[in-house]
């Protein structure tokens, strides 16, 4: 039986998807299995086969589009491994993601760890020698309560103790933010208890092109407003009495009415306008102040739109 499972949906990008299952064969650890279920695109045979005699790997096959929650969920089923990590088709594990995650859970009496990322606006394999305008560094240390506010690390930097036998999933109710509800409630609902790794172990690539949720959320209202809508009912599934937490949960109300507001002015976003104001908030949450500057819609605007 593999230590870990990898689950990694696919839907109509078999250049990416190889790029990816290429990240997972320069794997330091290799005693892993690769679970790509292909979300109702077009059949990535010859992708998979090409990877057939170096990667143990499986192939699903879902005849419509369930979006990655679901994907992910026919994934976990099938899984084997004591661990599972996410890997979605347009990203890259660095070649030591998988041995450090292990290493770390294995000594641990952890259910998770997530490691720092490199964000990039282009396709790129292996980190730059210089982190431009281009690039976002993006880790956190784990704080519980900041996760009843936003999303603070992506499931690609995510590994976690397999949850195969517990009745936890992604919900069918969210094709975007599906991510952080489930990180909620393996947190909240099932006690998982984990931290970061300082390591950048991965690659999220966040490129200007079509129909990419993220990038159509800086450019149109619809689109963004699937993210706060998202947002909105994820908080009121988990509601608190903690009074910081309801107002930095008023401060992401601001962040995102002023997002809507300019994309309804036809203003354009910065493509990390949600991690920059993530970051501008996580660094206010952990000096426990309840309040920000009376200028704060001003301060919004600067982190958020585009130059």
């Amino acid at each position: 039986m593999p230590i870990v499972s990898v689950i990694l949906p696919t839907f109509n990008r078999l250049k990416l998807l190889n790029e990816a299952l290429e990240s997972l064969s320069n794997q330091t650890f290799k005693d892993f299995e690769v679970i790509v279920i292909n979300d109702g695109g077009e059949i990535p045979k010859k992708v998979i086969e090409n990877w057939n005699n170096i990667l143990d790997i499986k192939l699903i096959n879902s005849n419509i589009n369930n979006g990655p929650g679901i994907a992910r969920n026919i994934g976990i089923e099938e899984s084997q491994g004591d661990f599972l990590a996410f890997l979605d088709d347009d990203d890259i594990f660095l070649p030591s993601h998988l041995e450090y995650g292990v290493k770390f859970l294995v000594k641990s009496n952890l259910d998770f760890i997530y490691t720092n990322m490199i964000m990039s606006s282009k396709r790129i394999k292996y980190p730059p020698k210089f982190f431009t305008k281009e690039y976002r560094i993006i880790g956190y240390k784990f704080v519980k309560d900041f996760l009843m506010i936003c999303c603070f690390f992506t499931l690609g930097t995510f590994i976690c103790r397999n949850f195969k036998n517990t009745s936890i999933r992604f919900s069918n109710l969210f094709t975007v933010c599906e991510d952080w509800e489930l990180q909620l409630k393996l947190c909240i609902n099932e006690g998982f208890k984990g931290t970061n790794c300082k390591k950048i172990t991965t690659i999220y690539h966040r490129v200007p092109e079509k129909n990419s949720l993220c990038t159509n959320a800086t450019i149109s209202f619809e689109s963004n407003l699937k993210f706060v809508n998202a947002w909105r009912k994820i908080i009121t599934n988990f509601s608190t009495n903690n009074l910081l937490i309801k107002e930095y949960r008023n401060y992401m109300i601001r962040f995102h009415n002023r997002c809507i507001e300019h994309l309804k002015n036809n203003k354009e976003l910065n493509l990390f306008y949600y991690e920059d104001f993530v970051n501008f908030l996580y660094t206010s949450f952990i000096s426990e102040k309840n309040f920000l500057a009376p200028d704060l819609d001003e301060q919004i605007d600067k982190i958020i739109l585009k130059t």
